[in-house]
C-alpha cells in the first residue's frame, strides 16, 4: 500500500532535521531541500539516524513534492518502506502512529554525533581521538575525530585510498564486514563528492586510538 506524504510531515522532516543540526551551519528551510547537496545531506543523515540503507535523492524530491507523477498531475504517493523510514525518524512505531500524532508531534532532542563503536559498548570517542581502518585488500586511513559536526573526522593518514591528508569527511556508523557507504568529502574547504568503496571492499580492522592527554 502506497501514502501520500502530507504538508504537515514534510514539515515535521525539515524541523527534526535542523533540530538535529542545530549546531552546525547545515540547515534546510521550510520549504525542504533545495538541491541536489542537501537532498544528499538529508538522505544520509536520516539513513544514519533510522540505521536503514539511504534512499534515493529522488525518492525525496518525491517526498517533499518537488517531483510529480507526469501521467496524473499529483504529487508521487511513497511505498510502505519509504513511510516507516520516515515514522522512525520521526519517533513513531509506524506510518499510523505517525499519522494519528502529526499536528501535535514535535521534534524530538537527540545526540547527532555518528555512533563509531558497536552499539554493544558505552565507550564515545573525544575530540582528537584517533580511528583507524583497514579495508580492502590494501587500504588503510587513520582519522582523527572532530566532535559534533556533519565533517566529524579528519585524515591524517591514508594509504593506498584515494583520500589526503587534511580532507575532512562525514563518516557515518560503520562496522567490520561492510564496506565505506556515504562518506561525504571536503577538500581545501570545498565539497568535492561522495566515497562509496566497492562492494568487495570491507572493512576488516577497526580500532580506536585515543588522545594522549598531558599528565
Amino acid at each position: 500500500m502506497k501514502h501520500r506524504v502530507p504538508k504537515e510531515i514534510q514539515l515535521l522532516l525539515i524541523e527534526q532535521f535542523n533540530c538535529d543540526k542545530k549546531n552546525e551551519l547545515i540547515k534546510i528551510s521550510a520549504d525542504g531541500p533545495i538541491n541536489d547537496k542537501e537532498y544528499t545531506l538529508f538522505k544520509y543523515h536520516v539513513a544514519e539516524v533510522t540505521a536503514t540503507k539511504p534512499l534515493d535523492i529522488n525518492t525525496w524530491k518525491r517526498v517533499f513534492e518537488r517531483l510529480i507523477n507526469d501521467k496524473t498531475g499529483k504529487p508521487f504517493e511513497q511505498s510502505d518502506t519509504t513511510c516507516q523510514i520516515i515514522a522512525k525518524f520521526l519517533g513513531c512505531e509506524s506510518w499510523s502512529e505517525l499519522e494519528a500524532t502529526k499536528e501535535t508531534l514535535k521534534p524530538k532532542h537527540k545526540k547527532n554525533v555518528s555512533e563509531i563503536l558497536p552499539k554493544t559498548t558505552d565507550s564515545l570517542m573525544h575530540k582528537g581521538d584517533v580511528m583507524e581502518i583497514q579495508y580492502g585488500p590494501d587500504r588503510k586511513l587513520r582519522l582523527e575525530f572532530q566532535g559534533n559536526a556533519h565533517f566529524n573526522f579528519k585524515v591524517v593518514n591514508t594509504v593506498n585510498t584515494m583520500f589526503e591528508y587534511g580532507d575532512l569527511v562525514h563518516v557515518p556508523f560503520i562496522r567490520e564486514g561492510e564496506p565505506l557507504i556515504g562518506w561525504d568529502i571536503m577538500r581545501n574547504n570545498r565539497i568535492i563528492g561522495q566515497y562509496n568503496s566497492a562492494d568487495n571492499h570491507l572493512i576488516n580492522k577497526k580500532r580506536i586510538i585515543p588522545l594522549k592527554k598531558d599528565s
